[in-house]
């Protein structure tokens, strides 16, 4: 059989790590969503091969619950409190009214901070409200 090692014979341990090594590369195939949603221009088919920061998705996510953040003047929400109701109205859907609910007010401003970029925020005078969407 050939040499032992810590009590176990080499070919032995060597089959042993090659079955540890499949069964983390079978572990490795699955893939799991990161929320409830809707998988979108899913590009993912068996054998490919994708990475976890990807340049081009396998998939793109689309969840089931979602939260839209507002910018606006401060004088502009004065009155504003978590729990009103909202309505939202996108330019990509005209004519549709979404309902909504103020979770949370935000009264901190980033004006005393720099972006990564290094550029300038165009209006540093909102301040943002966060909404969630039922």
């Amino acid at each position: 059989m050939g040499a032992k090692s810590n009590g176990e014979w080499a070919e032995i341990a060597q089959v042993r790590a090659e079955l540890d090594n499949a069964r983390f590369d079978l572990a490795q195939t699955t893939v799991y969503a990161p929320s409830n949603g809707t998988p979108v221009n899913l590009q993912l088919r068996p054998g490919s091969a994708i990475a976890p920061l990807p340049i081009f998705p396998a998939v793109t996510w689309v969840e089931d619950d979602y939260t839209v953040i507002a910018l606006f003047h401060q004088n502009e929400l004065h009155q504003v409190r978590p729990g009103d109701e909202a309505e939202i109205v996108l330019l990509t859907n005209p004519g549709q009214v979404i309902k909504a609910k103020v979770d949370s007010v935000v009264w901190a401003q980033g004006q005393g901070q720099s972006p990564l970029s290094n550029a300038f925020a165009a209006d540093r005078r909102r301040s943002p409200r966060l909404v969630r969407v039922p």
